[in-house]
């Protein structure tokens, strides 16, 4: 999708140190039948540069997160939506009819999506990477 994306699987860099996406796309597709595409959702990491790290991935570790303290109810569920939408796909490419800007469609109604969440596998989006300035200031503390 973009040069500033990274995948990321925290549980499993958690538990294992690392993670190997060969082995967890079957394991996931093993729990339903008649999967088109997995569906990721993205996380913000911008703000103010690390200046001791080691690596451009590790520059920016201000992430957005999504605080609702604080919020009325429709205040959350706009919050909600706006924090998750789709974001990026895995497809499998016979069986997926269309694709669009963040969002994929199934061939047939018998086929699903899998919706992948952030804790699982999401992708760290480096908004502020290649850029001077940070496109979020105030968001991510920039």
């Amino acid at each position: 999708h973009s040069f500033e994306e990274f995948l990321h699987a925290p549980e499993e860099v958690k538990n294992k140190g690392s993670f190997d996406l060969g082995e967890l796309l079957p394991r996931w597709a093993s729990e339903y039948p008649n999967i088109a595409y997995f569906e990721l959702f993205q996380e913000p990491m911008g703000g103010r540069k690390y200046p001791s790290a080691k690596s451009v991935v590790s520059t920016w570790k201000h992430a957005r997160g999504l605080k609702l303290d604080g919020l009325t109810d429709l205040e959350r569920l706009k919050a909600s939506h706006v924090h998750f939408q789709p974001f990026a796909w895995i497809v499998d490419p016979v069986n997926v009819l269309q694709t669009a800007v963040h969002y994929a469609q199934a061939r047939s109604e018998d086929q699903v999506a899998m919706v992948l969440v952030p804790e699982l596998i999401r992708v760290n989006h480096l908004v502020d990477l290649g850029s001077n300035t940070s496109r979020c200031q105030e968001e991510l503390k920039g």
